[in-house]
């Protein structure tokens, strides 16, 4: 996406990360990196007696501090708001809004921000550019409409510009961003869990 560091700020450094998504670099907790080389997911991975390591880091707060840092990317530039990578960049993070000039410009008050603009004029051209970009044009036909409506109504109540970023953070957001695999969409609801039965035991807080 054309990342570019602002002309006056300092050498990029990405703060937090470790609690943020479970991950950062030069901070592994031990020798042995961030998971162990023999976990398995729970569910159909250790089912199928396969491993997934990567996936010990993955749970909700790890997952809502990844798209919480991607989504301030795209709107905020590399800063500390809303859950961004970045160092602190200005003193409130309500100062910022993308395309208002009465507010701070996150171009110029972040240290560095996406500069990618795409040259396609029409919504399906932007789609499949966008698609390409940031998943190798993996995204299925289901998702690909949902964009083309996301784009126009956000381009039709804001700006293209808006727009753009809109589809970059729903990308960002699906699981063909994740991994090279192609999804299939089945087109069925998933399963509600089982309800775990009380245990008849007694319980005492020390």
């Amino acid at each position: 996406m054309e990342f570019e560091a602002a002309p006056l700020a300092r050498e990029i450094r990405m703060e937090r990360l470790l609690e943020g998504i479970g991950q950062e670099a030069h901070a592994t907790p031990d020798v042995f990196s961030f998971f162990l080389p023999e976990y398995a997911a729970p569910g159909q991975i250790i089912d199928a007696s396969l491993t997934s390591p990567e996936a010990q880091v993955i749970n909700a707060p790890t997952i809502v501090g990844f798209l919480n840092g991607i989504f301030s990317l795209i709107d905020f530039g590399l800063t500390r708001c809303y859950g961004g990578f970045g160092q602190k960049s200005v003193n409130n993070c309500g100062q910022y809004r993308p395309g208002d000039n009465s507010f701070k410009d996150p171009e110029i008050y972040s240290h560095g921000s996406l500069r990618y603009a795409t040259t396609a004029t029409s919504t399906s051209d932007i789609v499949d550019e966008l698609a390409i970009l940031l998943t190798g044009g993996r995204i299925s036909a289901n998702v690909r409409t949902s964009l083309l409506a996301a784009y126009d109504s956000e381009s039709a109540n804001s700006d293209n510009a808006g727009a753009l970023r809109l589809v970059q953070k729903l990308i960002v957001s699906f699981p063909e961003f994740h991994s090279t695999n192609v999804f299939q969409n089945t087109g069925n609801p998933r399963p509600e869990p089982e309800t775990p039965e009380p245990s008849p035991n007694s319980y005492k807080a020390i």
